[in-house]
């Protein structure tokens, strides 16, 4: 069996609640042993509900945040401790696309600046960087590039600056993509367009992607694999096809009927 890109084993990560809030208990168990793998060039979704700890995991995988327990590796290589330097090469290998673009795109950057950060980060030579930039531009669909490269985000509409912040992930070509609910702001005619870009991005340039959401129907679109979360704990997971085909946790059942707009009343 091929060694994955990356691989959680038995991670756990506890907060300390407000004491100010009695009545409650005093930590919230964000994840529970949860383990998980992704080949590469796989595409797994972690889905689960507000709350369900699917953030956690991926700063978690990210190195933003480490574990209290378990271990992190990638590429083969235990990374749940780096710091410093080492970390910062191992960040080169991963990006980040959140739910709301101007949360990683500068105001007061224009798009080719915000698009060739990265780049420049990576110690890319200056005369590289704008023949990356306007390729990065053109593959997510903002073409002609020249049109785009000098405006600001608040000049975009927010499936242009969903996007630019796909091409300034994509610029590096990274190893895997942790994608936190991409289209959850976007409207519902614009969220397929955006996740078929994604998967097309994904596959052409062999790159992993780490898909959190809650919407099955997202991860229906994109994923090989999904592993259900509630809780902190991961209730369900295998091949996306057979999961929906036929769920075996009444959770995913819950998640599925949901993303198909019916109801379905949870265990008590």
């Amino acid at each position: 069996m091929n060694q994955p890109l990356l691989e959680l084993r038995d991670v756990s990560r506890t907060y300390a609640r407000d004491r100010r809030r009695r009545g409650q208990a005093d930590e919230v168990h964000a994840a529970r042993r949860v383990s998980l793998t992704i080949a590469a060039g796989e595409t797994l979704a972690l889905v689960g509900e507000s709350g369900a700890g699917k953030s956690t995991i991926g700063q978690i995988v990210l190195g933003l945040q480490t574990p209290d327990t378990g271990e992190v590796h990638f590429d083969g290589a235990n990374v749940t401790h780096l710091r410093g330097r080492a970390r910062r090469r191992l960040r080169r290998r991963m990006q980040l696309i959140l739910q709301d673009p101007y949360q990683s795109l500068h105001p007061g950057m224009r798009v080719d600046e915000a698009v060739a950060e990265p780049l420049a980060i990576a110690g890319v030579a200056r005369d590289e960087r704008h023949a990356r930039v306007v390729d990065a531009l053109d593959d997510v669909g903002l073409t002609p590039a020249e049109r785009f490269l000098r405006r600001h985000p608040h000049e975009l509409s927010g499936g242009q600056r969903q996007r630019v912040a796909m091409a300034r992930a994509f610029v590096v070509r990274p190893s895997l993509v942790v994608a936190d609910e991409p289209t959850s702001m976007l409207d519902a005619s614009l969220r397929g367009e955006i996740l078929a870009l994604m998967a097309s991005m994904g596959g052409r340039a062999g790159m992993s992607t780490l898909l959190i959401t809650h919407d099955l129907a997202a991860a229906r679109i994109l994923a090989d694999r999904v592993a259900v979360m509630r809780a902190g704990e991961i209730v369900e997971h295998g091949p996306i096809d057979r999961v929906l085909a036929a769920p075996a946790h009444h959770y995913t059942r819950v998640l599925l009927a949901a993303s198909e707009g019916r109801l379905l009343e949870e265990d008590p």
